[in-house]
């Protein structure tokens, strides 16, 4: 998998819209996502419409772009996690730089949400799961593991 390409990206949907989309039983391992500007997701780059994402994972994908994350660049639509995982993973960006979300603007309810050996990086709304939150979450027997977040001022 490799990418480099500008607006949104995705290593499924640069931009998904289906109403009540799912996506099970999907990994994404080994790749580089690389976008000059907009959303880019290891899932998703834009998401437009409610999803579930089941059993899915994310692990040893280097990711960057202007504004960033793990699974979903950009999310205004409700998310449900069950069972799933970003691990190994780097994550690196200007603004809007997360682990799960670069901007998260709705409703999440996680489930077994797992972020694991995953390093994020960025110069404005950095987080481990959401850079810029708006929205509510409910996480339910979900955990972090030896992961590294970094907040780079634009002096350096």
């Amino acid at each position: 998998m490799g990418s480099n390409a500008s607006g949104c990206v995705g290593s499924l949907f640069g931009q998904q819209n289906a109403q009540n989309g799912s996506i099970i039983n999907v990994s994404v391992l080994n790749g580089i996502l690389d976008a000059f500007s907009s959303y880019i997701g290891g899932l998703i780059g834009q998401q437009q419409n409610s999803i579930f994402i089941i059993n899915s994972s994310v692990s040893q994908v280097n990711i960057s772009a202007s504004s960033t994350t793990g699974f979903i660049g950009d999310s205004a639509f409700s998310v449900q996690i069950i069972n799933c995982t970003v691990s190994r993973t780097n994550v690196s960006g200007a603004s809007l730089v997360g682990g799960c979300f670069g901007r998260f603007s709705s409703t999440l309810n996680a489930t077994k949400l797992r972020i694991q050996f995953t390093r994020v990086s960025g110069s404005f709304s950095v987080g481990l799961v959401i850079g810029s939150n708006t929205g509510t979450q409910n996480f339910t027997n979900s955990s972090s593991t030896s992961n590294f977040v970094k907040n780079v001022s634009r002096d350096e």
